[in-house]
């Protein structure tokens, strides 16, 4: 049986893996889409940057500008920091010798991404039972019939884990629910230092909520300082934005009762997450949700092989 990691599209980002041993896992807000056909323009070879792994990878798509491609040469490259794309900005691996090396909590075996053409980079876990798929949007492959899950539309009967939004899920069919998003907005000021701090939150006396000064947070010592503010914004589902948080009151968690109660009926159809759950986690308490969960689908199969 195999187990299905798929990332759900969202506001014009995907990633959709298929991994061995019965789990589909679907989730949201993963990453951007990797475009399939190099832009052209600039290459920023990510060796010409610095830092190592996902930190020079990052460097480069910085640095890499609108139409750019990012090259990643043969190699290894320790995942260990978040990697976020720019629009319009192309990542080129060097096939099978191009490797993302990241941990994974559900596969076992070797955890590798490696990159392939087209789409570019990370198309398997380097273990033949596991699948990566890019620019692929999880609505093509998951569909329900009845109480019955369908992937590629043939019956799936592994557990599924959703972590996106419930609401996309099922085509908004009772409403979208409402999420604050944030508008991001950098600044660069040619001073040693902006706020003498590294994060000040704001509550009402500006537009913007929070502002992080970045050299607090490294002790690096350089000329001028950059800085983010943080704008609050109503989540649409326009492409750009991101549901950041849920907007937690009595009229939202009815609505979203309401498509629980769609998966309900699903033993093996489980939900995770700020988004699939439509609360608030800290990363802690997400951890030790899912390590939770799959505890819990681990004794159930356990059981359930006792009975056989």
């Amino acid at each position: 049986m195999e187990r299905i990691f798929c990332m759900k599209k969202l506001l014009g980002r995907a990633l959709c893996a298929v991994v061995c041993g019965g789990i589909l896992a679907i989730a949201g807000n993963a990453g951007p889409v990797i475009p399939v056909s190099a832009a052209e323009g600039k290459v920023c070879n990510v060796n010409d940057y610095k830092g190592s792994g996902s930190v020079a990878i990052q460097n480069a798509i910085n640095a890499c500008p609108e139409g750019g491609t990012v090259y990643i040469p043969a190699g290894t490259y320790r995942m260990v920091t978040t990697v976020t794309l720019k629009s319009n900005i192309t990542l080129k691996g060097d096939g099978d010798k191009t490797i993302l090396e990241v941990n994974s909590l559900l596969s076992t075996g070797a955890n590798m991404m490696k990159s392939s053409d087209p789409p570019v980079g990370l198309n398997n876990y380097g273990d033949e039972n596991i699948t990566l798929r890019l620019s692929t949007d999880a609505d093509s492959l998951l569909a329900f019939s009845g109480n019955q899950v369908l992937f590629e539309g043939k019956p799936f009967d592994g557990e599924v884990i959703y972590t996106g939004p419930v609401d996309e899920l099922f085509g908004c069919c009772f409403g979208r629910l409402p999420y604050r998003s944030l508008d991001f907005v950098f600044e660069h000021h040619d001073c040693p230092d902006y706020q003498g701090h590294s994060v000040i939150n704001y509550t009402v006396s500006e537009d913007y909520t929070r502002i992080t000064e970045f050299k607090h947070l490294t002790g690096q010592k350089c000329e001028g300082t950059t800085i983010v503010k943080e704008y609050p914004m109503a989540y649409t589902g326009a492409d750009g934005q991101i549901p950041y948080y849920a907007i937690m009151n009595a009229d939202n968690q009815q609505l979203y009762d309401r498509y629980a109660m769609l998966v309900a009926p699903m033993a093996h159809f489980h939900l995770l997450g700020r988004l699939a759950e439509y609360r608030y986690y800290n990363i802690d308490a997400m951890t030790a949700r899912a390590l939770e969960l799959a505890d819990q689908i681990l004794q159930k199969n356990h059981q359930e092989d006792k009975k056989l």
